[in-house]
């Protein structure tokens, strides 16, 4: 529980501080930086971290850790990961169509 609390201490007003734009002129510059500079390590993240971050990698993963958990006898959390799991991708679908998005400044691009 400790550790849960510790991660709320910093989450949410990091969240507040993004929210309220404070953090605007930070995002910009790392962006920009990121952008003047040439890179082969990112390039070769990003393709990683987009391989396992596929629909099928993920649910693949997922689908396997939810048999596993029902194999060993763990039923009622596997049911109750499967729910969890639904109502957030119910909850983030909501959002993207619903939650207006900040346009980005035509001179960043």
């Amino acid at each position: 529980m400790g550790a849960f609390r510790v991660a709320g201490a910093i989450y949410v007003p990091f969240s507040w501080a993004v929210a309220l734009g404070w953090l605007y002129r930070a995002d910009l510059w790392v962006l920009q930086t990121a952008q003047e500079y040439p890179s082969r390590f990112l390039p070769a993240v990003s393709r990683v971290f987009s391989f396992f971050g596929d629909v099928e990698i993920a649910a693949s993963a997922f689908s396997l850790l939810l048999a596993a958990l029902f194999w060993c006898g763990r039923r009622a959390f596997v049911g109750r990961l499967l729910v969890i799991s639904v109502t957030t991708a119910l909850v983030e679908l909501a959002m993207k169509l619903y939650l207006s998005q900040q346009p980005i400044p035509e001179g960043s691009v």
